[in-house]
């Protein structure tokens, strides 16, 4: 512990915009300097505990006769230690880890008086390493006063309204909305910025008028990416919407920890005479007590000519006002934010808000960012993916739909198929709590490809869907099964040769048999078992290691005799992503078919760029045999990705679990599952493989899963044979 040198500068945190003598913003902030808070650093500290926690460092950052303090941390590695605060003037503390100190933009909530104890604490049963320096100290000094008092008198009341926060340190308030993520408006002159604080469950300040924080459980951080707001362009046109994150002690939200939100009117002005009462952190003056100094009061005067988005109105407001709701005082309805004040103390004038009329408003309070984002509901699969459907026949999907905002829409719940003739929508079937059921129909004749995905929306209109990207639907065959004449799974060397394209060998992610390391654009390992082909996979984990660059990368098949085969049917499970780096989407994997050894080419498929669609994700794809290609004994396949010059994409590829065979689509021999020809012990053990895998080859019986009425309809079709 030691002292600091007690030297600053004073920094203004806000500066309230003149727009005249009648209209001015109403913010009030809280001055402070920044105090350098020297030798607070722990160094990097390895450690690793017992039964009980360990202290591991501990020091007191202090500013003489400050009025508060916050602390700013230069470097913060906690890894799995933790950060605990403590307030010498009350004893409020707050607790900081890993996640919380981002959120908090490497500063600590408001704590009263002028020194605060920092210890840095490993939990138990935990090792590793931990750093916290300690760089300055926000120390609060005395702030300024402004009015527009409306009468002689000002008579606002002491009030206690849980839906509200005073907005530190700029000296604004702020409240929150019944939006879907229950986030909060003030007026756009107030912010917030990413290192503001938003304070509830204000306490009365000093008798000397110093404003006091309340503990760190009432205190959270602002994220920045959910702030949206037109920065203040005068009356009528100022407003701000953001959300903060959840109570860093508690885990609250603080619409949980205050129970209660705003109801926003339906965007209309208010009648005339009409009763507006406006609620807020505002300053006073003599003769009112300073202890009411920038905690919450409350007024109410009648609406005056509110025109257009602006609302006008005879209620008393002070500096630290601006962002109050505008309250309809028959409803208790929010009708717009308080921003301007106008009265004077002899009587004259009148105060000014926007209302929720004003179309960019609405327009952000549409379209949350952030924290404010509203979610869709998420669906999520109970079976598998058919690679085949039966012809006359059908494959019943079991799924889940979970409200994430707001409640499932349940007559929103259904499959979309397309069999040939576009999409068509199937009624999903409940089956008891959130569990749905869906059966995917076969097209008309064996061969047909049928597409298809899940959709759900909630009460509120958001739509889910899966596969998440509905232009990437998933896909199955009409067939019975695939009578395999070539098989690879890549996890031997089978003779597939790399080369360079026609722009040249890529600087690296040139194709190679490995096991994908997992990126946000790399699969997070092969398909099935440990091998795939793969652009790149052994640079690491980070986007865009090891992808490919600046060139063309080639892979080519052995030849494949295919004179056996002549209805071929070729499938494989293909990623490709491309959706990353400065010009996404801008690149292609393009595959191809060759009879004569590779001296001329057919094209199969062209996946990407990846915004059409048909890219991200492990996805199965199947093509029969193109009718300008014969089935000799020299057909080849191959792969081509890319990364043009110039276009600085992240492009990563893979391709896994290749099969070649003729489609069975007479009922066949079901339990020949390794092809032969006939029905033995090789296809026996192969099922056991696929069974334990749960390989949608092992649903024997459509429909609930894969389960033992698939295995003992298995053993009905092995004991049946050929």
């Amino acid at each position: 512990m030691r002292n600091v040198t007690r030297a600053g500068t004073l920094i203004a945190i806000a500066a309230c915009t003149s727009l005249g003598l009648a209209q001015e913003t109403q913010p009030n902030p809280v001055h402070h300097k920044v105090v350098a808070q020297e030798g607070i650093d722990s160094g990097i500290l390895a450690f690793s505990t017992g039964d009980t926690e360990e202290v591991l460092y501990s020091a007191m950052a202090d500013s003489a006769g400050a009025m508060w303090m916050r602390l700013v941390f230069g470097e913060a590695d906690l890894g799995h230690a933790f950060l605990r605060l403590t307030s010498l003037h009350d004893g409020h503390q707050q607790r900081l880890d890993r996640v919380s100190v981002e959120q908090w933009q490497h500063m600590t909530a408001v704590f009263n008086g002028d020194a605060v104890f920092v210890e840095l604490v490993a939990p138990p049963h935990t090792s590793g390493q931990a750093r916290i320096q300690v760089t300055d100290a926000w120390a609060g000094e005395p702030s300024f006063v402004g009015e527009s008092i409306c009468d002689s008198v000002d008579d606002r009341q002491l009030s206690q309204d849980p839906r509200q926060g005073r907005v530190w340190s700029i000296g604004c308030t702020a409240w929150l909305i019944d939006d879907c993520q229950r986030c909060m408006l003030t007026a756009g002159h107030c912010g917030p910025s990413s290192t503001s604080v938003i304070q509830f469950n204000v306490p009365l300040s000093s008798s000397g008028g110093s404003p006091i924080a309340p503990p760190p459980d009432d205190q959270y951080a602002v994220d920045p990416a959910s702030i949206q707001g037109n920065g203040g362009q005068g009356v009528g046109n100022d407003y701000s919407y953001f959300g903060v994150f959840p109570n860093s002690n508690t885990g609250l939200h603080p619409a949980d920890a205050q129970g209660a939100t705003y109801v926003l009117a339906p965007p209309a002005l208010p009648s005339a005479g009409e009763t507006i009462r406006i609620t807020g952190y505002g300053s006073t003056s003599s003769p009112v007590s300073p202890t009411w100094y920038l905690v919450q009061k409350t007024h109410s005067g009648p609406e005056q000519a509110s025109t257009g988005t602006t609302v006008s109105y005879r209620t008393d407001t002070t500096g630290g006002n601006s962002g109050s709701p505008i309250i309809q005082e028959g409803t208790g309805f929010a009708l717009g934010i308080h921003t301007h004040g106008g009265c004077s103390t002899n009587g004259a004038g009148q105060n000014y808000g926007t209302s929720l009329l004003h179309p960019g408003l609405q327009s952000v309070l549409a379209v949350g960012t952030g924290v404010c984002e509203c979610r869709a509901p998420t669906i999520t699969l109970l079976n598998t993916v058919p690679d085949f459907i039966a012809p006359g026949g059908g494959y019943e999907l079991e799924f889940e739909v979970t409200a994430s905002d707001a409640a499932v829409d349940p007559d929103t719940v259904e499959l979309l198929v397309d069999t040939g003739s576009g999409f068509a929508s199937i009624d999903a079937t409940p089956a008891g709590g959130d569990q749905y059921t869906a059966t995917v129909p076969a097209g008309d004749d064996c061969g047909d490809e049928v597409v298809f995905y899940l959709s759900a929306a909630d009460v509120d209109g958001k739509v889910a869907t899966l596969p998440a990207n509905a232009a990437a639907p998933w896909r199955a065959v009409t067939a019975d099964g695939l009578d395999i004449a070539h098989e690879d799974g890549f996890e031997t060397d089978t003779g597939w040769t790399v080369s360079a394209g026609a722009s040249g060998a890529p600087d690296t992610g040139a194709w190679e048999r490995a096991t994908p390391q997992g990126t946000d654009a790399q699969s997070n390992g092969a398909h099935t078992g440990s091998f795939a082909w793969v652009t790149g996979a052994a640079a690491g984990t980070s986007v865009g290691a090891n992808d490919i660059d600046n060139g063309t990368t080639v892979l080519t098949s052995p030849a494949f005799d295919l004179t056996s085969t002549p209805q071929a049917t070729i499938s494989y499970w293909r990623w490709f992503n491309n959706s990353a780096g400065s010009r996404p989407n801008e690149d292609a994997l393009v595959i191809e078919i060759s009879d004569d050894d590779g001296s001329t080419w057919e094209t199969l498929e062209v996946v990407g760029p990846a915004g059409d669609g048909t890219s991200g994700g492990w996805i199965f794809a199947e093509h029969a045999l193109p009718d300008t290609v014969d089935a000799t004994s020299t057909v080849r396949l191959r792969f081509t990705a890319e990364d043009l010059p110039g276009l600085g994409s992240i492009v990563e590829a893979a391709i896994d679990d290749l099969q070649i065979g003729s489609l069975i689509c007479d009922g066949g021999c079901a339990a020949d599952l390794t092809g032969e020809g006939d029905v033995n012990t090789n296809d026996f053990f192969m099922f056991l493989s696929l069974y334990q895998a749960q390989d949608p080859r092992a649903d024997f019986e459509p429909g609930n899963g894969i389960n033992t009425n698939d295995f003992f309809a298995f053993l009905a079709a092995y004991q049946a044979g050929c």
